[in-house]
């Protein structure tokens, strides 16, 4: 096929009769029904293949993994994706709810505070990291790093029984290197990328190297059954197994901003030191450009002048100084860098003002938009990251607490009935603050009024816990009007006395019959009147 997109039967064919030659050309346009399929130059010799996911991740994954690295080490842009992802995503950290009820769906407050008291303990560093360095908040941050780069991480369930922890449970997280990519089967399994699966595509082990260096020290190859293991990842495809750095698409992008400045910056150091230029005019021997002796040496040499404060400098009478206007630093860098600005955060579902922190062009009405957009992308990413690890980690914390006798739940292993009641929880995510308090109060107090939202919604959009809120409003009110002073919602409307509640409450008490031969009672003694 040519340039033209004319294979060899269509040139053979219109050689011999044009007329048929160009009926044929028609056709062919008129039975390809999707511009996107065309193959002419407009096309662009654009031939991808279609492969399963693994043959078309696995031979580019560690170079991206790798760029990826590279990126996140020098590359500010890199850095400041990242680190909003860790100020939105994560915060200070994801605060547990335990919600043990019993049959008849009554909380058990008991065991759920010794379930926080324990879970609390557990999370400090020397309890649930094997390594003793990091928090339960600090892997959730680590978590969220390595997604992003690396494109997946895996965090491996230790038993620790002779450790010095609350539990013998403490968490490793293990990094896409480690997995033995030379295996290729396991019994009668097939294994991709170190990744052991059924006949359905389901991983059901995990197959690592302990050893960071394999290939000069240890060979071992451990497997661990997917029941230890936690593999958080962003699956695309129904038969994914590996995952790939979500932020490889901008990834040459991010590195030709990098560059960009920097030139920019090179070439606007270079202008600086440039103060001027002497010049010649044209004449006889022993002026103008050259030596007419012959050679570059002498007066009539390249020379290259240092200017400093509070010099004079004399000049020939045939030699002029122009001072050149070199354009730097360029005024429209900015704005070409805040374009690709703007399509790196579109890769990432991210706003421009999210990814440059430039909030300068932006009113309250967009701001606000963006950020509520941001945040769909952020609680994407904690639902996530809450299925695939925290609840799997909440599960496997309960189990250690009830086998090593400091959780007391009898039939816990036995009945599933007890199990799924005992292990309710809810994880209070952090929450963001308002542009404008003043404006997003007064919204929200009409869609409580309307009925159109509740207190949980509200509080939990701030990462609180209704709940909790409401009992520390009752305990600072009863507070304040024990010492007699007056809080400001004392005098609102809406606010009932002790009296006010009284007599409501006797009035409640009335039967409705009673009530209703009251009123019309009322009615008739209004009638004699």
């Amino acid at each position: 096929m040519n340039e033209n997109g004319l294979t060899f039967l269509d040139r053979l064919i219109g050689w011999f009769s044009p007329r048929l030659g160009i009926m044929r050309a028609a056709y062919r346009t008129e039975l390809r029904n999707y511009d996107a399929a065309r193959v002419d130059p407009s096309g662009g010799n654009w031939f991808p293949a279609n492969a399963t996911p693994e043959m078309t991740d696995a031979p580019s994954r560690d170079l991206i993994r790798a760029r990826m690295r590279d990126l996140e080490r020098n590359g500010d842009v890199t850095e400041g994706v990242i680190d909003a992802f860790l100020r939105n995503v994560v915060g200070n950290g994801f605060v547990l709810e335990a919600q043990a009820v019993s049959v008849r769906g009554k909380m058990l407050d008991a065991v759920n505070d010794r379930i926080e008291e324990l879970w609390h303990d557990w999370s400090k560093p020397e309890n649930c990291d094997i390594t003793g360095d990091c928090s339960f908040g600090e892997l959730l941050e680590m978590i969220v790093r390595r997604w992003e780069v690396d494109g997946e991480v895996f965090i491996l369930r230790v038993v620790d029984p002779d450790g010095d922890g609350v539990l013998p449970l403490k968490l490793q997280l293990l990094e896409p290197d480690m997995l033995a990519g030379d295996i290729f089967q396991y019994g009668n399994r097939y294994v991709f990328g170190g990744i052991e699966v059924d006949e359905h595509m389901k991983a059901v082990a995990y197959h690592f190297r302990p050893d960071p260096m394999p290939y000069l020290r240890d060979q071992r190859v451990v497997r661990y059954p997917r029941e230890y293991v936690a593999h958080i990842r962003s699956k695309k495809r129904p038969q994914q197994l590996r995952g790939m750095p979500d932020m490889a698409v901008s990834s040459e992008r991010i590195r030709n901003v990098q560059e960009y400045i920097t030139n920019e910056l090179e070439a606007a150091r270079t202008a600086s030191c440039l103060t001027g230029v002497v010049t010649r005019e044209k004449g006889g021997a022993g002026m103008g450009i050259g030596n007419p002796r012959g050679g570059r040496g002498g007066d009539a040499a390249a020379r290259v002048e240092m200017i400093q404060r509070g010099l004079f400098n004399y000049l020939r009478p045939d030699e002029d100084v122009k001072f050149p206007a070199p354009g730097r630093p360029n005024s429209l860098a900015s704005g070409f860098v805040a374009f690709l600005l703007r399509m790196i955060g579109m890769s990432r579902g991210l706003s421009y003002e999210t990814v440059s922190r430039d909030m300068s062009q932006t009113n309250y009405s967009s701001h606000r938009g963006g950020q509520l957009e941001d945040r769909k992308t952020y609680v994407r990413k904690q639902q996530k990251l809450i299925t695939d690890f925290c609840d799997r980690c909440y599960e496997w914390f309960l189990e250690a607490a009830v086998l090593s006798g400091k959780l007391s739940l009898p039939g816990f292993f036995e009945d599933a009935a007890l199990r799924r009641r005992m292990s309710g929880h809810r994880w209070s995510t952090p929450g963001w603050k308002w542009v404008d308090p003043l404006k997003e109060a007064s919204g929200i107090e009409k869609q409580l009024l309307l009925g159109l939202t509740t207190l949980s919604e509200v509080c939990g959009e701030q990462g609180k816990d209704w709940y909790e809120v409401l009992k520390q409003r009752k305990e600072e009110t009863d507070a304040a009007r024990e010492l007699g002073i007056e809080l400001p919602w004392f005098s609102s409307q809406s606010t009932t006395s002790a009296d006010e509640y009284d007599a409501l409450a006797k009035e409640d008490d009335v039967p409705p019959v009673k009530k209703k031969e009251e009123g019309a009672k009322g009615e008739e003694e209004d009638g004699d009147e």
